[in-house]
């Protein structure tokens, strides 16, 4: 496996609410907790889940305008001209990057060098210059048209040619709801009623390409909006006292179930070992 300086770790759905922030959150929470220097970036300001979250806070408890993005978020839109954040973070040497990237904001990327079929491969392009592999985090649920965000991302990067080798995609389903392989038929494969096997293409094609897999753990609901209103990490809520005894067992668990899923083959692809 190619050895990269740095790698632009990009949380992605053509989908809306398909757990792109959560996904960001917690795979910074948990590099960070483990000592990785991990910088990040929300590229969804509208929403900004990430930077809410991450973002340093002055002692009244208000966001900082200055945001260090190894300590806290920085927020930018991937929807307007402050989309160059995207490539120009580069220039700090970061060696781990992630970036929350809004709903649909594959366009949004595509923009930042012209409304051009080959816009992508210019991003690509202009990474590579800083010997830095793209890493897609795609975001799955149930919803087929997640799915189809996934294909839509292959068909771009397949065409890369000698580019393609600073590109690496992750499949992250989201068990939200006690979600099991059977309720991804779509991802996974399945045989209608006619007997016809339907499904698992996208898949295959994504492993074919050295892709790897990986679950976003589910949390109960009720504790997740907790979490959400103290606006704090997985590893903070589960220490802070606010909070039940259920509830910081809860985060806890998803805390070790979440560092779980970062097996070796998955943080080979994060460029966190060899």
């Amino acid at each position: 496996m190619s050895v990269f300086n740095n790698h632009l770790i990009l949380t992605t759905s053509e989908k809306g609410g398909s757990g792109k922030s959560t996904a960001a959150i917690a795979l910074v929470d948990a590099l960070r907790f483990e000592g990785v220097p991990v910088a990040a970036y929300d590229g969804n300001v509208d929403v900004s889940s990430l930077y809410e979250t991450l973002g340093t806070r002055d002692a009244t408890g208000q966001l900082t305008e200055a945001q260090d993005p190894l300590v806290g978020a920085f927020p930018y839109s991937v929807r307007d001209e402050s989309r160059t954040v995207l490539v120009d973070c580069l220039r700090q040497g970061y060696p781990h990057m992630v970036h929350d990237i809004a709903g649909g904001g594959l366009t949004d990327m595509q923009r930042l060098f012209g409304d051009k079929p080959d816009s992508l491969y210019q991003f690509v392009r202009s990474i590579a210059r800083f010997d830095t592999c793209a890493v897609f985090v795609h975001l799955l649920t149930p919803d087929i048209s997640t799915v189809a965000s996934v294909a839509k991302y292959l068909d771009i990067t397949e065409n890369l040619g000698d580019l393609g080798h600073h590109v690496r995609h992750i499949a992250m389903l989201n068990l939200q709801g006690n979600r099991s392989e059977a309720h991804f038929p779509h991802w996974y494969g399945y045989t209608d009623a006619t007997g016809e096997e339907k499904g698992g293409k996208t898949r295959a094609r994504l492993l074919a390409a050295g892709g790897a897999e990986m679950n976003l753990p589910a949390i109960d609901e009720r504790t997740m909006a907790l979490l959400k209103a103290q606006k704090v990490p997985f590893t903070v809520g589960a220490n802070m006292p606010e909070m039940s005894i259920t509830d910081q067992s809860r985060l806890y668990n998803f805390t070790e179930d979440f560092s779980k899923e970062l097996t070796h083959e998955i943080r080979q692809i994060l460029g966190l070992a060899q």
